[in-house]
């Protein structure tokens, strides 16, 4: 039996909720930011109005009540695109909304502000050739929360730091 592109789509979906019902059953908050490549229409406020079968699917769990899409809110700056066409990246008409930032409801009134860095203040880069800047083609988003409680469960064990050689 051959596979479509959606039912291999339906099982990494399928995979990420049982990832979200761990979090749940743990009672732990989910922050859920990135490129997701899913197009959720009109949700967001200067969104084109295409709607992709992922983004049903992510606009599924947002009408859960549970979680909430950040980048729709008043707190977000610099947005509301965060990819945009290098041939032409001041082309409204060629930008995207791509990179998305969800978290339980329960985080939400610790959000201060999501940026969409379209001015590439921290967006990575490379160096090619003599010294041309490449960036990439999506603005990174930097999430910042405040007056979070420094409470730690039952059993947490904090990991040593990381040190690179």
């Amino acid at each position: 039996m051959c596979r479509t592109n959606t039912d291999q789509m339906d099982d990494i979906w399928n995979e990420i909720l049982g990832e979200i019902s761990e979090i749940e059953r743990k009672k732990e908050h989910l922050i859920f930011i990135g490129d997701m490549n899913r197009h959720l229409g009109k949700v967001i406020s200067g969104s084109r109005e295409g709607l992709s079968y992922g983004g049903k699917q992510l606009i599924n769990l947002l009408e859960s009540g549970k979680y909430a899409l950040v980048n729709s809110s008043e707190v977000t700056i610099g947005g509301p695109y965060t990819r945009y066409d290098p041939s032409d990246p001041e082309n409204e008409g060629k930008k995207s909304i791509l990179d998305l930032c969800i978290v339980s409801n329960d985080l939400l009134p610790h959000v201060e502000s999501l940026t969409i860095d379209k001015e590439k203040r921290f967006t990575p880069y490379r160096v090619v050739g003599h010294g041309k800047v490449v960036y990439t083609d999506h603005y990174s988003l930097k999430l910042h929360l405040q007056h979070l409680s420094r409470k730690r469960s039952a059993g947490f064990v904090p990991q040593k730091p990381l040190r690179w050689n």
